[in-house]
């Protein structure tokens, strides 16, 4: 799919580069990712990963050039960029005490909606739309601090996708979920990639990035060690020489499976 209706990328970054506290902790990162993509950011501890999606998404300062669409990202007034980022935090904090609904309505803000208890007919559907899709509906009156864990992480997701971004960023949406909801926030994030939008995450885990992305971007010491497909990023050498360790590999029902066995000495 292209990006920006012509045949570029939805999103281009150019020498990007990242500050803070005067140490250097995003290095000359120049990508080109396509709409249509689940693109997940991988690497260890400390590598710049979650740096490099906040200044991808413009919410911290960065040198070089970072585009969306082509439109220089600086340049797009603040609606119009929230219109067309959506961001989920780590966590899945919530600071309202807002029924799940709302909470998901926050989402049409960007669209003008300012009262989320009392949306128009087009914003109501948006949001009941997103919610059926993250299976969150049943969970509309119900107050989000009395959710568990599992259940807000989905209320939040619905909350993302109720902006209909044609961007949507991710930040270790898998963090303290058990795997079921592991596994159903991934493939939420998977549809909705599916559905034409960019979807870039950030991750520990591999076996869910070597089995469910579409392209894989391996970070070390701020900067891409390797960036493709999983199979051409989920080398021996590459987990050898960013993660120090040896994993296993196998095919289960036509897919691939990604086990870390044993660190390297």
């Amino acid at each position: 799919m292209s990006g920006n209706g012509v045949n570029g990328p939805r999103l281009e970054a150019r020498g990007l580069s990242v500050s803070l506290s005067g140490r250097m902790i995003v290095r000359d990162v120049s990508l080109a990712l396509p709409g249509g993509r689940l693109v997940m950011l991988i690497g260890p501890n400390g590598a710049g990963k979650t740096t490099l999606l906040r200044a991808l998404a413009g919410l911290v300062p960065s040198t070089g050039d970072l585009r969306l669409e082509g439109v220089p990202l600086a340049t797009l007034p603040r609606r119009a960029r929230a219109q067309r980022l959506a961001y989920l935090p780590q966590g899945h904090q919530v600071h309202w005490p807002l029924p799940a609904r709302d909470i998901v309505a926050l989402g049409r803000l960007p669209h003008g909606a300012d009262d989320p208890a009392r949306l128009g007919p087009r914003d109501a559907a948006i949001v009941e739309a997103a919610m059926v899709r993250t299976g969150t509906l049943d969970l509309a009156d119900r107050p989000v601090q009395q959710l568990s864990g599992g259940e807000r992480a989905r209320v939040m997701l619905a909350r993302v996708l109720a902006v209909e971004a044609p961007v949507l960023f991710a930040d270790e949406p898998t963090a303290s979920l058990d795997p079921r909801h592991q596994l159903g926030v991934m493939h939420d994030l998977q549809q909705e990639a599916r559905r034409g939008a960019l979807v870039i995450a950030v991750t520990h885990d591999l076996a869910l990035a070597a089995r469910l992305a579409d392209l894989v971007i391996l970070m070390t010491k701020g900067g891409i060690a390797a960036e493709g497909t999983p199979e051409a990023v989920f080398t021996p050498e590459n987990l050898a020489w960013v993660y120090g360790i040896r994993a296993i590999r196998h095919e289960v029902d036509g897919e691939t499976l990604l086990v870390p066995w044993e660190g390297l000495p």
